[in-house]
């Protein structure tokens, strides 16, 4: 079969007068507008497909993630919160043992108020040239040792309510109510998740389309779906062993959806490239 290619005039090719079809140019009978806008439309779609796009893999961590440590060793008489709770800073998490330091600041306490009635005294008699300056002097320094004895005591007994430093969720309770801690024992792991941290590994040919504070688009599976963040480090070393380099974007999560470990993706074209400010 022979295609007839002739000058055709007259016939409408189902689109704005401005644009002239190229089947219409070639003067091939028998093809419709619709048929033209058809074929444009898939054309630029494959255009549009074979444009190079940079897959990389996206993994998400809690911005701030803090092990609560006990300050003293002690008893522990109440854990007051379990994994997966949710907490607020300065909340209690946990006691120990304190008996001792308040029989402590009790009698710091009473020991105070006789050193303070004896300093009045005293500063009496002075008034009255009926003392010397340095039994005046002894008793008013006695005193302020008592106060700041008393001071340390209630700070000690302060240690022993251990409180959460941050608003976030408790992933990790590590001991039980009656066991016994160290200076220093882990007893919980909080993280905060409403900020969270994206990590991506980079080829060194790869770094190069990203700088600090660039806007990028993520995507994770639902519910968290399609989400922006900005770039907040870009580790200058590359690995000997891999060659990869460390990229870090901020990611807001207000609703909690993104969860620590949940991987996705982030893709990138040599179009999104070349629009990098």
């Amino acid at each position: 079969m022979m295609i007839r290619f002739k000058p055709r005039k007259g016939v409408s090719d189902g689109i704005s007068g401005s644009v002239l079809s190229p089947f219409r140019i070639c003067g091939v009978s028998g093809v419709s507008g619709k048929a033209v806008v058809t074929a444009l439309t898939v054309l630029v779609f494959q255009v549009f497909l074979t444009l190079p796009v940079m897959a990389l893999e996206v993994v998400a961590y809690a911005h701030k993630s803090v092990t609560v440590s006990s300050p003293v060793a002690g008893l522990l008489t109440e854990m007051l919160v379990d994994e997966g709770e949710q907490v607020v800073k300065d909340v209690p998490l946990a006691r120990l043992d304190s008996m001792e330091d308040e029989l402590e600041i009790r009698r710091l306490e009473k020991i105070l108020e006789k050193k303070r009635f004896d300093t009045r005294g005293l500063e009496k008699l002075l008034a009255d040239d009926m003392t010397s300056k340095d039994e005046a002097l002894q008793a008013r320094m006695e005193k302020e040792l008592t106060e700041i004895e008393l001071t340390r005591a209630r700070l000690r007994h302060e240690r022993k309510s251990i409180l959460s430093p941050l608003d976030g969720s408790v992933v990790n309770r590590y001991h039980q109510a009656g066991e016994w801690v160290s200076t220093g024992e882990p007893l919980f792991q909080i993280i905060d998740m409403k900020t969270m941290k994206c990590r991506i590994f980079l080829r060194v040919n790869q770094s190069e389309s990203f700088e600090l504070n660039q806007s990028l688009q993520l995507t994770f599976p639902e519910p968290v779906g399609r989400t922006s963040g900005k770039v907040v480090y870009i580790d200058p070393r590359f690995d000997v062993a891999s060659g990869l380099c460390r990229m870090e974007i901020l990611v807001d999560n207000p609703s909690l959806t993104l969860r620590p470990g949940v991987r996705g993706e982030l893709k990138v074209s040599d179009a999104d490239r070349e629009k990098r400010p």
